[in-house]
């Protein structure tokens, strides 16, 4: 929500709350906040980290978290070894 400009924590919530309703699959990327983690527990999305560097500069340190959302089993997870 801080990284755009004009785009608010109301915007935020509305967008959780159309995918909340949403017939098809969905994937949104995003960082992490309290209240995306509030809507995975309470509708069972699934979510999962991506850390890296802040920049392409690759400064040491610097790092950022992305939170993949989706209202489906991982791709990984759909895979069975035999």
């Amino acid at each position: 929500m801080g990284h755009y400009d004009g785009y608010t924590r109301d915007d935020y919530v509305a967008l959780l709350d159309r995918l909340v309703d949403i017939q098809g699959k969905f994937l949104l990327t995003t960082f992490p906040t309290d209240l995306l983690s509030q809507y995975s527990s309470a509708h069972g999305w699934h979510t999962f980290n991506n850390i890296m560097h802040l920049s392409a500069s690759v400064q040491q340190g610097k790092m950022k978290t992305e939170v993949f959302t989706m209202n489906y089993d991982r791709p990984d997870e759909q895979i069975k070894m035999f």
